[in-house]
Parts: C-alpha cells; sequence; structure tokens
C-alpha cells in the first residue's frame, strides 16, 4: 500500500513539473477556446499578474486549483460578454468608442512612463542622491511635531484657546482636525526636517519651544494650530533603507524634465480662454509641500477608550471629549436590562446551543442586553436569526 502511495505522488509531482515546464516554454500555446477565440498560457499570466503588485504575483501554476479554475472561470466569463456586447453592437456606440480611446490612451501613457522611468536612473546617480542629502542633514535639527488642521482662522483660534485653557492637544486634535490621515493620531506627523514641509508650517514650529502652543498658521491646505513636543539632530537613514525612495525621487525629476522637452518640441495651440498665457502651460511647476504623514496607521475601534454605558439605539464613536461629557450622564433604561433576568436563566437552560453562540461574540457598545433580551422572543428561532 505504501509503495502505491508513493507511486502516486511521484507522478503527481511529475505532472506538475511537466505542467509548469510547458506553461513556462509554450506561451504561445493555447490554454482556452471560447469559440473561435483562443487564450494562450502567455495571456493568462499576463492576465494573472496584472492583479497583484509589479512583482508580487505568485506562481499560477503553484497556486491551490481552486483558486486557480476560480481565475480560468473570470477569464472566459469575461470573453463570453465581451462577444455577447459585441453581438448588440456596443463597440459602436460613440460613449463607448470614447471610452475606449481614452482607455488605450492611458495604458500606452502608463506603460511608455513605466518604461522609460526604469531606465533613465543609474545606481551610481542615487548613491550621489544620497551622498548630497547626508551632507545637507548632518547640520539639521529635526522636530516630532503635530497639527491641528482647520477650514478657517476663526475655528484655529477657538480650538487654540481650549488648548491654552488646558485641553489635551491629542484629543481636541481627534475630535476637530480637518486631516483624517492624522486625526486619529491626536494629530502626530512623526520627526519632520524643515524642508519636509511648508514654509510657513516650518517657519513656525521650527520657531516654536517644545510644547508650546503656536497661533494659527497659514498654509494651502488651510489653517493650522502646530506644537513640538521633542527636537533632536537629525537622523541619518542606511542607504538602504533611502534607495528605493530616492531611486523614485529622481525617476520623477527625469520624466518631468523629459516632458518638459517634449512640450517644447511640439507645435501646441492653446485657445483657452481662461488661461492668461498659453507658455504657462509648458511650464511645470513644483506640488507644493504639505506636512506628510510619518504615521499613516489607523486606530482600530478596540484600541480606542470605551464610551460609558449609555444606552443608545445607534452607538456613536465620539471623540474624547464627548466621550468625557457623556459619562457625567445618568445610565437610562438601566432597571429594564436587569428585570428579564430570572426567564432568561431558564430560556439559557433549555437551549444551551444559543448560548454557545451568542457568548463568544464581543459585547457591542450600545448592546448589553441583547443577550438578556434572549427570554423575550417566542419564536424558538429568534436568537439566531438575531446573530
Amino acid at each position: 500500500m505504501m509503495n502505491i502511495l508513493c507511486r502516486i505522488a511521484v507522478s503527481a509531482v511529475m505532472m506538475l513539473s511537466a505542467h509548469a515546464a510547458y506553461a513556462e516554454q509554450n506561451g504561445d500555446a493555447v490554454m482556452l477556446k471560447i469559440g473561435e477565440d483562443n487564450i494562450t498560457v502567455g495571456e493568462v499570466k499576463r492576465q494573472w499578474q496584472r492583479l497583484f503588485p509589479e512583482g508580487q504575483a505568485p506562481d499560477l501554476d503553484m497556486v491551490q486549483p481552486e483558486m486557480r479554475q476560480n481565475f480560468l472561470r473570470s477569464l472566459m466569463v469575461e470573453r463570453v460578454l465581451v462577444e455577447e456586447a459585441k453581438k448588440q453592437g456596443l463597440p459602436e456606440e460613440e460613449s463607448i468608442k470614447q471610452a475606449l480611446e481614452e482607455a488605450e490612451r492611458s495604458v500606452l501613457v502608463k506603460e511608455f512612463l513605466n518604461r522609460k522611468s526604469s531606465s533613465n536612473v543609474t545606481d551610481s546617480a542615487v548613491r550621489s542622491e544620497y551622498q548630497r542629502l547626508v551632507a545637507g542633514r548632518k547640520a539639521q535639527n529635526e522636530i516630532r511635531v503635530r497639527h491641528i488642521l482647520l477650514h478657517s482662522e476663526d475655528e484655529a483660534r477657538s480650538v487654540r484657546e481650549q488648548l491654552t485653557s488646558g485641553a489635551a492637544f491629542d484629543e481636541v486634535a481627534e475630535k476637530f482636525s480637518k486631516d483624517p490621515a492624522t486625526a486619529e493620531q491626536g494629530g502626530d506627523l512623526g520627526y519632520m526636517l524643515a524642508s519636509d514641509l511648508d514654509k510657513p508650517f516650518a517657519d513656525a514650529a521650527f520657531a516654536l519651544k517644545k510644547h508650546a502652543i503656536s497661533a494659527p498658521v497659514k498654509t494651502q491646505m488651510g489653517w493650522h494650530i502646530i506644537r513640538v513636543d521633542e527636537v533632536r539632530k537629525a537622523t541619518i537613514p542606511t542607504f538602504e533603507q533611502s534607495r528605493e525612495e530616492l531611486r523614485a525621487k529622481l525617476q520623477e525629476q527625469s520624466m518631468n524634465s523629459y516632458v518638459e522637452q517634449l512640450l517644447k518640441q511640439a507645435a501646441i495651440v492653446v485657445v483657452d480662454p481662461a488661461t492668461s498665457s498659453p507658455d504657462a502651460l509648458n511650464q511645470s511647476k513644483p506640488a507644493a509641500k504639505t506636512p506628510p504623514v510619518k504615521k499613516p496607521e489607523v486606530k482600530k475601534p478596540e484600541a480606542k477608550p470605551k464610551p460609558a454605558p449609555v444606552a443608545a439605539p445607534k452607538p456613536k464613536q465620539d471623540a474624547p471629549f464627548e466621550r468625557k461629557s457623556a459619562t457625567a450622564k445618568p445610565e437610562p433604561k438601566k432597571p429594564e436590562v436587569k428585570k428579564p433576568e430570572p426567564e432568561k436563566k431558564s430560556e439559557l437552560e433549555k437551549k444551551p446551543d444559543s448560548k454557545l453562540k451568542v457568548e463568544p461574540k464581543p459585547p457591542a457598545a450600545a448592546g448589553g442586553s441583547k443577550l438578556e433580551a434572549l427570554p423575550e422572543a417566542k419564536p424558538a428561532a429568534k436568537p439566531d436569526s438575531d446573530e
């Protein structure tokens, strides 16, 4: 028996290896036939790789059979629907023609830029840029800074008054900041160099003493209230840590320069009446610096302080200021929660399966009463439907 199993295992491995070699060496071999349409091994692999970030697609020949079958089925469904759309004349509609032309332009531009940018920056250029940045950082300080972004100066002054009156900065930021990426982090931007920030923001932040609250600061993003938590000598990352970021930066600069040359060489006529100077369209402007986000992690709901046990039909995840005020409110309907307690015991004893289904669920913010309300359900299947 053992010998038979070993032979089966060896045969399966050999078949898998043979199939992998076939797929690798026969990219033009037909894998699927749908009517008159043939789909090759190479085309299937290209479609598979597009589902993942570049260079991260697992080998299609090594994935689970069910996953492979689902993927091939999706290709078949797509081709069948395309053929049906052609039969109904969709490609002849003007709106469809325009959409296809736009898609073609988008694909061409994307692929051209990918190929061009990947070949126009050398390793020596990346290392030279790293050495230049290291030399500039040695004499600099960096600050750990928080900010609260607001739409108007009046809002900024109102928030500043709360802070100077003793309100916690992280709580005020979570409640009022219009920067969704940092609000839940208490406005924390992490450690920044002056060159990382918009100039008005950097000037105000680097002029502050530790833990001081700035006056409202205007940038292109809006109005900021700033606090500096720490000041230290600028840290210098290793070349390996910086390599890919620097390469991307140099590629962007190189492509911008290349595009500018193409625009100058092209015969372009601007007839837009809203454009004051046609030449302005041929000059790219650097993007305005904004306070970058160093900590993009989203705070999990479990990590937040639990709100006071106030019964409400729709639990609201309020900012800490609202939670504090909520704790002072009396807890409504508390006697009603305890009232059906004797009936709950007898009902649960009769239906142990329902109890097992209810207990593993974590308590809801507004609903410690879900389990206690179980005895009131008349039909036997009611608790399961509530789940």
